[in-house]
């Protein structure tokens, strides 16, 4: 994530921003484009990216927005990749519990069972919020 002059956020990832011939379309195999701390394990499995693909990766942000860390890391690319495939979805120390349920909906394994779009992150975050507002109202006030 990188901030513009102009205050704006975008997106880069510049694993992919080197290439700079061919087409992106078409991969050798055994190669992917993209950061491995970021993919997804549809992608790390060789299967095409999709949009359930770019939430797992906002998945992994996310993550790392609340710990200061990643979710996964390697000793190599084969290990992280790996990680991403296999290891379960980190849970979250118990003071940050509430967003568990949308890491758990953003870094599902398995695609069909990962939020589908981005209007179903919106929900969650949305469900999420509430419950933390709520909360916070009916917590008693000092006395």
């Amino acid at each position: 994530m990188m901030l513009r002059a102009d205050g704006t956020m975008v997106l880069a990832d510049f694993g992919i921003a080197k290439r700079t011939e061919g087409s992106m379309d078409r991969t050798v195999h055994g190669e992917f484009f993209g950061t491995p701390y970021y993919i997804s394990p549809e992608q790390a499995s060789g299967k095409p990216a999709t949009a359930r693909s770019d939430i797992y990766s906002l998945g992994i942000i996310f993550y790392e927005m609340l710990m200061n860390r990643r979710p996964f890391d390697g000793d190599s690319i084969v290990e992280l990749i790996s990680l991403h495939v296999h290891a379960p979805v980190p849970r979250l120390p118990e003071a940050m519990a509430d967003y568990q349920v949308l890491l758990d909906g953003m870094l599902a394994k398995d695609p069909d069972e990962r939020l589908q779009n981005a209007d179903e992150v919106l929900m969650v975050i949305d469900r999420v919020w509430t419950q933390i507002a709520l909360r916070a109202n009916s917590a008693p006030g000092p006395a």
